[in-house]
């Protein structure tokens, strides 16, 4: 099993050895580690750059609300997300 680095926690590490599953979750520092990264922030920027001035900044999900019926969201500005697909 492969797992993204958003769900490495120390519950699931040790759900994991629990059940015995062999898994590969990195954990959320192991590009700090990694000489191939180094310049990866000088290059690409950084996450979450919500104070940029030109950057929007990053709406939790749980801030916007669902019509199961119309099968939409409405954002916390009041705009309404259709689902395409």
């Amino acid at each position: 099993m492969t797992a993204d680095t958003g769900f490495a926690n120390e519950a699931n590490y040790e759900y994991l050895k629990e059940e015995k599953i062999n898994a590969y979750m990195p954990d959320n520092q192991f590009r700090s580690r990694d000489p191939k990264h180094k310049h990866q922030k000088e290059k690409y920027g950084k996450r979450h750059r919500d104070t940029v001035k030109g950057i929007m900044k990053v709406i939790p999900a749980s801030d916007f609300t669902i019509n199961t019926r119309k099968k939409a969201y409405r954002c916390p500005a009041g705009n309404e997300l259709w689902l395409k697909n």
